[in-house]
């Protein structure tokens, strides 16, 4: 799986924080707010859809299926984790609440994330389920793609940004890869 790092400025990071931002998100063409929080979705079950998670989210009132991104394995099968974005605080309280709540006869977590792994998610949830679906579409003859390997495994985005600041980045920029939700150690550097 390939996380993205991408520039926007106004976003928050950290454990235990959702990211936030008042752009457009990695799920759609939706213009965002203010407020937005992101959360992980573990124990999805393998036969879920999308429509299953807003169903499971029924109680969350600002919520469409841009908000709704679906994470998959390298061989393309959904591995059971999904991202979510909500737009107010009640929402977040709502989500944070659904915590080891069943989903079919699966109970599921609910974990606060980052905008970086929704993006990530919604990328792979396009018409590409490969884990370099959204690399595959920007790596043409104008851009260079470099392949960074031996990173420190808690190495962030803005950290390998940083030292490629000599070079004129691609606006997503980094690729980063995971192996069983960890940093594998490398990363895709798009020019």
């Amino acid at each position: 799986m390939i996380k993205t790092g991408g520039d926007d400025e106004n976003e928050e990071e950290g454990e235990g924080k959702g990211g936030s931002d008042s752009g457009n998100g990695g799920g759609g063409e939706r213009k965002l707010g203010d407020f937005v929080k992101y959360f992980r979705i573990r124990g999805v079950p393998y036969d879920a859809e999308v429509q299953d998670i807003l169903d499971f989210f029924k109680e969350v009132k600002d919520i469409d299926e841009s908000d709704i991104a679906l994470r998959f394995q390298r061989d393309g099968r959904f591995s059971g984790l999904a991202m979510v974005r909500v737009h107010s605080a009640e929402d977040e309280q709502i989500a944070l609440d659904m915590h080891r709540k069943y989903l079919g006869k699966r109970y599921v977590e609910v974990f606060h994330s980052e905008k970086e792994e929704f993006q990530s998610a919604a990328n792979q949830s396009g018409k590409s389920k490969g884990p370099t679906a959204k690399l595959t579409d920007i790596a043409t003859e104008e851009n260079g793609v470099v392949k960074a390997r031996g990173l420190p495994y808690d190495s962030t985005f803005d950290q390998i940004k940083e030292f490629f600041k000599e070079f004129k980045l691609h606006k997503d920029g980094v690729y980063r890869q995971y192996f069983r939700d960890r940093p594998d150690g490398q990363c895709f550097v798009v020019f």
